[in-house]
């Protein structure tokens, strides 16, 4: 059933508002409450004051309003012929060879193109003829249950035998960067899982356009055609091609089933994690310089002249020289703190003269973080410091007085805080960096 099916006979799937005849669908509709209340604003002024009607049916020109159609737990919005108006209306009568129908055809097909259609088609097939796929649906509207706002239309709609639902998405042309975000995250909210879809036969795969999606899926590329449709077909099971995005280079993999997909539930499908490399690697590039001066300076606390050659990510060197001395020096001990935990839960229950300490010569964690929290200039940095304590799992390694000197570090919005944030993210991203650090963690299986 399709969201179509779910409403009355008699409604009018596209109407063409004001004077300049903009095509507004059912769909836009629905996912879009606000103009539909804007348009229901305009059409009872216009009724009331006498006004020309601002929306009239793309079919046979005679005005229309926006009536509300309960279903189940929604009310779904579409239009509507007056009582008077439109009883010829091809969409009314169901003829199809009426001029009036010819031309509203080409309105509606401003949607999507004939090989959209057609690839939703093929979708459709693979899906129904895979035996633990037991609902398809073309558009079926998917109502927000766990999420704020308005609902869904996916261009495919499946669900599984286990009660996994699926939600195809094909992306043929350039869709907004918030749009996407937008179906993300309705999506993942409401348990849905979310495969964008590509065009196998389209040669501009690698362009910006479609970089978002691609890194969305962890770098995979999931495509169809005929081809590969039909190959479903014959093994009565639901098949997708898939490229694999490296650096800027596409390359081929095997076709892949339902049975090759890693679902987190936090993350949109993938079948290879090429995201998670990807971010390591760079954060690993990042921290490199950072690194080197770590090691060439320890134990850094002791070297004031050393913080004047502490590398600084671009665009945070003017405030970074704007620091006074303390806070500079605090700062690139902080740094040093945070590399020495990096180090130690690579290699845990290190103390004495194993424990790797590129601050100061304290040698177990709880007295190198006592001794660092005790100074009171270091306050609006501690915050950091239990941050990256909980983020490495380290907290067993602490001392009780270590744990309640932590607990009780506040944020605080200071000039050396708000570089020490930009610092530790950009050197550190894979713990201070909430992007990169939500992409990683979603990425991990449930």
């Amino acid at each position: 059933m399709t969201f179509a099916d779910e409403l009355p006979e008699r409604a009018i799937p596209t109407a063409l508002d004001g004077q300049q005849a903009i095509p507004r669908s059912i769909r836009e509709l629905m996912t879009n409450p606000a103009l539909t209340k804007e348009l229901r604003h305009r059409s009872f002024r216009a009724r009331t004051s006498g006004e020309k009607p601002p929306l009239v049916c793309a079919c046979c020109g005679e005005p229309v309003f926006i009536a509300m159609a309960p279903r189940r737990d929604v009310k779904l919005p579409y239009f509507k012929h007056f009582n008077d108006r439109g009883t010829d209306c091809p969409w009314i009568t169901g003829s199809t060879s009426d001029q009036r129908a010819v031309r509203a055809r080409q309105y509606r097909g401003r949607q999507t193109s004939p090989r959209h259609d057609k690839l939703v088609l093929e979708l459709c097939s693979m899906l129904a003829g895979d035996p633990e796929i037991q609902d398809v649906a073309v558009e079926r509207y998917c109502s927000p249950t766990a999420s704020d706002g308005h609902g869904r239309f996916p261009d495919v709609y499946a669900e599984h035998i286990d009660g996994r639902r699926f939600a195809f998405e094909l992306q043929l042309s350039t869709t907004l960067l918030g749009e996407i975000a937008a179906r993300r995250a309705f999506y993942l909210a409401e348990g849905i899982q979310l495969f964008w879809v590509m065009d196998n036969q389209a040669k501009d795969l690698d362009r910006a356009a479609f970089q978002d999606v691609i890194h969305d899926h962890s770098f995979d590329v999931f495509l169809i055609d005929e081809r590969i449709a039909a190959l479903a077909r014959s093994e009565n099971k639901f098949l997708l091609g898939r490229k694999a995005l490296r650096g800027s280079v596409l390359e081929a993999r095997p076709n892949f089933s339902l049975d090759d997909v890693t679902f987190t539930g936090l993350a949109l499908p993938f079948v290879e994690d090429g995201l998670t490399s990807a971010l390591l690697e760079t954060s690993r590039a990042q921290r490199r310089p950072l690194i080197e001066w770590i090691k060439a300076e320890q134990p850094v606390r002791q070297n004031w002249d050393a913080f004047k050659r502490m590398p600084v990510p671009r665009g945070n060197e003017a405030t970074w020289k704007a620091l006074d001395t303390v806070d500079a020096v605090n700062l690139g001990s902080l740094m040093a703190v945070v590399y020495t935990c990096c180090q130690l839960a690579k290699r845990v229950h290190l103390k004495g003269t194993d424990f790797p300490n590129y601050d100061t010569g304290e040698n177990s964690l709880s007295a190198l973080l006592n001794s660092w929290c005790s100074a009171r200039d270091r306050a609006p940095l501690v915050n950091f410091l239990d941050k990256t304590v909980d983020a490495l799992k380290l907290r067993d390694e602490l001392n009780p007085s270590t744990i309640r000197c932590l607990d009780g570090a506040t944020s605080v919005d200071a000039p050396v805080a708000r570089l020490a944030a930009a610092l530790l993210a950009f050197f550190f991203a894979e713990i201070h960096d909430p992007a990169v650090r939500e992409a990683l963690q979603a990425r991990r299986d449930s």
